[in-house]
């Protein structure tokens, strides 16, 4: 069982470094081709969050490097909480790349808005309004599952409400700047989680 559990920390924890440089790597290029088209009223919370999402990511990594090296011992009685854990993870961030997919050439960290944006609402953005964000979050709970320590959980949960936050922000800067989001806002109900909010 230890094998295994040690196996599956270092799987999520390589998967987690796979899924950083390219999400962010791409994701750069495509910020770049963004900003030459995008208007430039950005939230000024908006950089504050991403500062603080990013932070929450390194001590992640961080942490979950030193439980691999065996510098931290996890208690053996929580061993089981790694398979859903890297499941959950690994679910997270193949949603995150595939709602970044359907947002296509729309997607950017920042929250900014194309001179042409439009909405997208298939896929999973018909289901609720931040779909990346309910992702990022389910990888952010499976990893909290694999290393259950206090430092990663604390992370992991303050980086889910930065993200819930940024959602909250971005839905009023849409409403207020991209023409139709309120009737997008009226179909879809929900910002991450379906039925709940």
């Amino acid at each position: 069982m230890s094998l295994f559990t040690d196996l599956l920390r270092w799987l999520v924890l390589f998967a987690w470094l796979s899924w950083f440089v390219y999400y962010w790597s791409a994701g750069k290029r495509a910020l770049a081709d963004f900003k030459k088209a995008a208007q430039a009223d950005h939230p000024p919370l908006d950089k504050w969050l991403m500062g603080a999402i990013g932070l929450m990511f390194a001590i992640l990594l961080v942490s979950a490097l030193v439980i691999n090296l065996g510098a931290i011992r996890i208690d053996p009685a929580l061993a089981w909480l790694s398979w859903p854990g890297a499941l959950l993870a690994l679910g997270g961030m193949g949603g995150t790349l595939y709602c970044r997919s359907v947002l296509g050439r729309f997607w950017t960290a920042d929250t900014a808005l194309r001179s042409d944006h439009q909405i997208v609402d298939r896929g999973p953005y018909g289901l609720v309004r931040h779909p990346i964000y309910t992702a990022v979050s389910a990888q952010l709970i499976g990893t909290a599952l694999v290393y259950p320590i206090w430092i990663v959980i604390s992370a992991a949960l303050m980086a889910v409400v930065a993200y819930a936050v940024k959602a909250n922000l971005e839905d009023d800067y849409l409403a207020q700047h991209l023409p139709g989001y309120e009737g997008y806002r009226q179909r879809v109900k929900y910002r991450l989680v379906p039925g709940v909010w």
